[in-house]
């Protein structure tokens, strides 16, 4: 199967929920209230839920608990409300992949992991959205998810490989199968017309020097990708840990001592939305 041939067929290929891009066009209107919005998130109590949660977590740390969905719109912002619905959207959509090959609570709290360490990174360069680094996160391995379902006999023989040789597994995807995972989730996360840069994270997670409209957001995510797996949070697929691009630490410009505070945040941090995310 050619990667063009991957995606000819979509229909076993998750999609993003309804109720994501009407949220997503209510926002871009012009006229568009707390209220209008929180209407529409009211038809999933599931959803809203989990973003009320999410907003009186220690992620964000606010003073003041957050009551009702307008509040949150009020604190966090429209963007990144819809960057945390575009967040729990994704992975209801991949909720029903079989554990034979990956252990998927183990996967998610791995994506979580990763989201939260690469927040923790933008945050130390004082960056005012750090939501979007959680999804980037959230994301980076979502096309493993993909070749899962769609070509689970070559991945089985992928992470059989992976195991005995200790090679990286989307070097291993590209011998045997032609092309790998970071590709195929940045293609899906385009067909799911998600921004750009959320595109290049995925896609460059594991070669950020190849970023070009998202050298900084890419070098976030690979490096928050490498201090996950050092932490053993959760398992991705991969047992060992991923080689750094010496590009994308100096691309981030931060100083060693931080990643003691970055690690710590991150532990701390992904035990909470785990319990927030990660349905048991």
């Amino acid at each position: 199967m050619t990667f063009e041939q991957f995606f000819r067929e979509t229909n076993s290929l998750p999609s993003l929920p309804t109720i994501f891009y009407e949220l997503e066009k209510e926002i871009d209107h012009p006229r568009s209230t707390s209220d209008s919005i929180g209407e529409i998130l009211a038809n999933d109590l599931s959803l809203v839920s989990r973003l009320l949660a999410l907003s009186n977590s220690a992620f964000y740390g606010f003073s003041r608990r957050v009551e009702t969905i307008p509040n949150a719109i009020q604190l966090l912002g429209l963007k990144q409300i819809r960057d945390l619905v575009m967040a729990t959207a994704v992975m209801d959509s991949f909720r029903g992949i079989s554990s034979d090959l990956l252990d998927m609570n183990q996967f998610w709290v791995h994506s979580i992991g990763c989201g939260v360490a690469a927040a923790a990174l933008a945050q130390e360069k004082s960056d005012p959205t750090p939501e979007r680094y959680f999804v980037g996160g959230l994301l980076h391995d979502i096309g493993r998810l993909a070749m899962l379902i769609k070509m689970p006999k070559e991945m089985s023989i992928v992470l059989t490989q992976h195991q005995e040789t200790r090679v990286l597994t989307h070097l291993i995807e590209q011998e045997v199968i032609g092309f790998d995972h970071p590709a195929v989730g940045g293609k899906l996360v385009e067909q799911w017309r998600l921004p750009i840069a959320l595109s290049e994270m995925v896609k460059h997670h594991h070669s950020p020097e190849k970023s070009i409209s998202a050298s900084f957001e890419t070098a976030v995510i690979h490096i928050s990708d490498i201090i996950v797996h050092a932490l053993e949070l959760g398992k991705s697929g991969e047992t060992i840990v991923p080689y750094l691009s010496p590009m994308a630490w100096e691309r981030i410009g931060l100083d060693l001592n931080v990643l003691d505070k970055v690690m710590e945040n991150t532990l701390t941090r992904t035990e909470q939305l785990c319990q927030i995310f990660i349905k048991k």
